[in-house]
Order: structure tokens, then sequence, then C-alpha cells
């Protein structure tokens, strides 16, 4: 597993995303279990992510992030550091994919017909209620290719949900 090294930069995000650098020397961002949603958030996303990526759909490699204990303050207000000392241990790291840049709404409309089926094949298994125009939840790098981001708001994880019977469809005869 990953080790945090130093912390690099801070990007937007409820789950308080960061970019940070490996004890190997690789690029990161950090999502930390203290933040946001929480590990069901994290879980969700690590999920996501490695079943889209097995089917070969762009989106960052994910993989568990350890932040050792008592990790020195250097990085970020007093509020950060509170979260960071909630989530020593392990966490979700997700490759670092370089200069990118949020789709517009209007990017995203314009997506090739087979990427907005990835996303919406996504989205319907595994009950993503984030992906709405104003979100970033997709990325273009330098290079060009889009990335899809974020799925961390999914609803298969909710033991409510789970425990409800599914809805089923009357039939006419």
């Amino acid at each position: 597993m990953r080790t945090l090294e130093k912390f690099v930069e801070r990007h937007s995000g409820s789950s308080i995303p960061t970019g940070i650098e490996a004890t190997d020397g690789s690029a990161w961002v950090l999502k930390m279990r203290s933040a946001g949603n929480g590990v069901q958030s994290l879980l969700a996303e690590f999920v996501v992510n490695r079943a889209a990526a097995s089917l070969g759909w762009p989106v960052p490699l994910a993989e568990p992030l350890c932040i050792p204990q008592g990790f020195p303050w250097t990085f970020g207000t007093d509020e950060f550091d509170d979260i960071l000392q909630r989530s020593y241990g392990v966490n979700l790291g997700l490759r670092h994919l370089g200069a990118c840049q949020p789709l517009s709404a209007e990017e995203m409309r314009a997506l090739p017909a087979d990427t907005l089926r990835r996303m919406a094949t996504l989205d319907a298994f595994f009950l993503n209620y984030d992906r709405l125009p104003g979100s970033r939840n997709a990325l273009r790098d330098a290079q060009g290719r889009v990335w899809l981001i974020d799925h961390g708001s999914c609803l298969f994880w909710d033991p409510d949900l789970a425990a409800k019977p599914l809805a089923r469809a009357r039939l006419a005869l």
C-alpha cells in the first residue's frame, strides 16, 4: 500500500481532495475518510472506479493510500489538520492525471455517445445521484482525453435502501 509523503495542492470538493506525493514518488489525489461523506463514500468511489477500470473505461486508478499515524501538520488550515488527524490509516488515493479542466455542461452534452452511455451505465448501475449539469464529474486532460471522476455519491452502499424490497411493476392482464 502506498503511503503519504507530502501534500502538494488542495483541490475543490467536499471530500477535500488533495494532491499528494507518496513515499515512492508517485502523484495521487488523496480523499480522506473523515471528510465529506466519509468511509461509505470512499468505498463507493473505490468500487465504482475499479469496476469501470476493469471494463477499460476512462477512470483514474483507485488504490488504498495510507496516512501514517502522527503525520505532522505541514499543510492547510487547522480544520484541514483536524480532518487529517481523524483520517490516519487507510484512505483513498486516485492516480493524479496531471493538468485537467472540468467539463462544462455544454461540453458534457457534446461528448461522444459512447462516453455518455458509459457514464449513464455507471450511474444507473451504482445509483449515482450526483451526475448533475453543475457537478464537475468529468475532466479533460492535457491530451484531450475525458476522465469520469467522483463516484462517491452512490446509493448502492446505503443500508436503508438495501433493506427495502425492489419495486415491482404491475402487470396488466
